[in-house]
């Protein structure tokens, strides 16, 4: 059995390339999900996006 310091650099290789970046943003691309006028209304009258949240809107995401 390994003890738990060898899990300490997982996955890191020592002799490969170093990034120029030092940045650690992710580029998301935007992608639109198209609803038909029916769906987005049932959507609309299920939740609002100004509701309270104190879960980081995880609720309304999941009422969704």
């Amino acid at each position: 059995m390994q003890e738990q310091g060898d899990f300490n650099f997982h996955g890191i290789d020592w002799n490969g390339p170093i990034s120029e970046e030092n940045d650690n943003a992710v580029d998301v691309p935007e992608i639109e999900i198209p609803l038909l006028e029916k769906e987005l209304d049932e959507l609309q009258s299920i939740f609002s996006p100004n509701t309270p949240s104190d879960n980081f809107r995880i609720n309304i995401f999941r009422t969704c």
